[in-house]
């Protein structure tokens, strides 16, 4: 058997290795090719559901029938209208809760109720009311569209609260838990618990103007025995919260918050 030079050898190995070479190269194609259909069907479906209407804002959505709320009766409204054609409404529902800067957009033909939201700096938008049953939502869509209050004679309001959320948050700031409030089961007003050297207390929905700096409030519970019962509820939460680490003060960090103190005391929150 004659013998083969290393010269040779390398040839040959040269030869086997550029097939095993090219077996490689067409598995690959095969298999980019079955990805690539993959992945155009990925962003085709995402792309559809990214630019169909009404999605991707949970502000705008329409609640789902819910049981356990009470009814609710929108007592006072007033429709505005800017220069530009956008119109804002101002409620007041039983009497005893004023929701300020409810937008009236029309999308499709359909015109749809977003309320006030809190803008983060990331640019992120948390929804500061929430309507937690569909007849809540038809009754105050009824009166915005109308312009009219509800249908409903005088009466005593029957008010009730449920503490839904409460999540203590842990950085350096005024903020020491977020919170939220059902009231009749069937609106959730988000607030929180602040804390300075004035002792803690209640935030509600507010946002700063950007032309005058102050704070504009978004939500206010008008009934005074509501409001200081929720109040009362969520600090004695939170100094039991408090109780349990151990602390019974305001913090180091409560010397930073002076000027949200002031605000508060000027009546701002």
């Amino acid at each position: 058997m004659p013998r083969i030079s290393v010269r040779g050898k390398k040839f040959v190995s040269f030869c086997y290795n550029l097939i095993q070479y090219l077996r490689v190269i067409g598995w690959m194609r095969k298999e980019v090719g079955k990805m690539r259909q993959k992945i155009i069907f990925l962003v085709g479906f995402f792309l559809l559901a990214w630019l169909s209407p009404g999605s991707g804002e949970t502000a705008k959505k329409k609640p789902a029938g819910k049981t356990g709320s009470q009814p609710i009766a929108v007592t006072s409204v007033q429709v505005k209208t800017s220069g530009s054609g956008e119109k804002t409404a101002e409620i007041v529902v039983d009497n005893a809760i004023l929701i300020k800067e409810i937008k009236l957009l029309k999308e499709n033909s359909e015109k749809t109720l977003v309320f006030p939201t809190y803008l983060s700096r990331r640019g992120k938008e948390y929804p500061q009311v929430k309507i937690l049953s569909k007849d809540a939502y038809q009754i105050i869509e009824q009166a915005i569209l109308t312009e009219k209050p509800s249908e409903v004679a005088d009466k005593q309001y029957t008010l009730s609260y449920k503490i839904t959320r409460f999540s203590p948050y842990n950085q350096p700031s005024s903020a020491r838990v977020f919170c939220a409030v059902a009231i009749n089961g069937a609106i959730e007003i988000e607030c929180r618990v602040m804390e300075g050297n004035y002792g803690p207390w209640i935030a509600w929905p507010a946002r700063k103007s950007e032309e005058t700096g102050s704070y504009i409030k978004q939500v206010i519970i008008t009934n005074e025995a509501l409001r200081q019962a929720i109040e009362k509820a969520l600090l004695k939460k939170y100094q039991d919260l408090r109780r349990e680490k151990g602390t019974t003060g305001a913090d180091e960090n409560s010397f930073f918050w002076n000027i949200r103190d002031c605000c508060r005391v000027s009546g701002i929150s």
